[in-house]
């Protein structure tokens, strides 16, 4: 399935079943969306750390789950491109930069990832 839907073909999945799918494999549940919902909400250290149990089961457990998704899919066809399961490798900061912005809020409430 996740060949069907991440393949080289450009455009990506089609069919929404196939979004789902290729999520819920991935370990993307919607735990793990209420969780970035709730910390867009609750923008702050404090709630941050009052929910770190819930960042590292729903966000950290799931990034690596579609980082290693995505390097088995991509080996094939593009080698170069490496899938690294840390924080400043394949999984990005939850941490923004926050010193030339307006937006002060520390956090960025998604998943960034990066091949």
């Amino acid at each position: 399935m996740a060949a069907r839907c991440l393949g080289t073909e450009v455009g990506g999945c089609d069919d929404p079943a196939d979004v789902d799918t290729l999520a819920a494999t991935a370990g993307l549940t919607p735990e793990t969306f209420a969780y970035l919902r709730d910390l867009a909400a609750n923008n702050d250290r404090v709630w941050f750390e009052d929910n770190r149990d819930r960042y590292n089961v729903h966000r950290m457990t799931p990034a690596k789950s579609v980082v290693a998704a995505l390097g088995q899919v991509v080996e094939g066809f593009r080698p170069q491109l490496r899938a690294e399961l840390a924080i400043k490798k394949s999984i990005r900061r939850i941490n923004r930069d926050t010193r030339f912005s307006k937006d002060k809020t520390p956090y960025g409430p998604q998943i960034r990832l990066i091949l």
